[in-house]
C-alpha cells in the first residue's frame, strides 16, 4: 500500500488524514490493512477523556507517511 506521495506503508506507521466529515488534519497509527484501504486509529483532542480514542477507514492515497 502506498501514501499520496507513492511512499510504501506498514502497519505501526504514523500518518497524516482528514478526520472523518473533513474536520481536521490528523495523524493516526496504521492498525490494519484492508483490501480497500487501511484502518487507522487516532485521537480527538475536543473530545471528553474517555472518549478521545477513535478509530477509521481511509482509502488508499489519502494520507501521507509522517517522516523523521
Amino acid at each position: 500500500m502506498k501514501d499520496y506521495l507513492g511512499c510504501s506503508v506498514e502497519v505501526g506507521d504514523i500518518v497524516i488524514f482528514n478526520e472523518p466529515h473533513y474536520h481536521n488534519l490528523v495523524n493516526g497509527k496504521i492498525i490494519k490493512f484492508t483490501p480497500k484501504g487501511i484502518r487507522v486509529t487516532y485521537y480527538r483532542d475536543d473530545i471528553v477523556e474517555d472518549w478521545r480514542k477513535r478509530d477509521t477507514f481511509i482509502y488508499e492515497g489519502q494520507f501521507v507517511k509522517m517522516r523523521d
